[in-house]
């Protein structure tokens, strides 16, 4: 790693709590690799079989999944790092907004230095732990007793993606909340009635914010 690659590794939950002489004692031979991506363009998380964790530089991707936007990521964000430690393939597929720049660090080179440095294995397992409980907190959300309940759920974890205005296409949205379109529609309806959504052309508009966030 370079002068560079160390300082922007220093603002993300990597290297997290860790002064200037653990940064210092880290190897020093650690390979990050950095590409640019045009906007559209697919952030690849395998390089010759080998998985990685890609740090945003500068940018921003949609993290997408079946058509869906999961997740948008910033510079700082990170994305990867549960594939590296998987036999899985990453099941989400990282698209350039923008022109982006990334940094990748090497599943070989990510185990050294856990190896080297408690801190930095102590971070890894802290971010692991906070993926691990906000999955399990959607899934228990989207598993609510109603349409009614998932359907907001969905909004809640939307709205902090798009803002008021949620891409709603019905029938991909139904698949992922495992509910009919029918009682989607009925659900929209409810929400609709009661004045906290309008429903058009395939868009959410939360007229509410705070009533669907609470």
């Amino acid at each position: 790693m370079n002068k560079k690659e160390l300082s922007f590794l220093a603002e993300t939950f990597l290297f997290a709590n860790l002064s200037e002489n653990d940064i210092s004692l880290l190897p020093c031979d650690v390979l990050c690799e950095t590409y640019t991506y045009a906007r559209g363009e697919h952030a690849d998380l395998d390089l010759q079989n080998e998985k990685r964790i890609g740090f945003i530089l500068s940018g921003e991707c949609a993290v997408m999944r079946e058509g869906l936007v999961m997740n948008i990521l910033k510079k700082g964000d990170s994305f990867g790092i549960l594939s590296v430690f998987s036999n899985e393939a990453y099941p989400t597929a990282v698209i350039a907004k923008k022109e982006t720049k990334i940094l990748f660090l090497g599943h070989d080179d990510l185990i050294r230095l856990i190896d080297s440095s408690p801190r930095i294995a102590m971070n890894v397992i802290t971010f692991l732990a906070g993926r691990v409980t906000f999955l399990n907190a959607k899934v228990a959300t989207l598993c609510g007793a109603t349409v009614e309940d998932k359907c907001i759920a969905y909004l809640k974890e939307e709205y902090k993606i798009h803002g008021a205005a949620v891409p709603f296409p019905i029938s991909k949205i139904a698949r992922k909340i495992s509910a009919g379109r029918a009682s989607l529609y009925r659900a929209l309806n409810t929400l609709e009635e009661k004045g906290l959504i309008e429903y058009t052309d395939n868009t959410v508009m939360i007229l509410c914010p705070d009533l669907i966030k609470n």
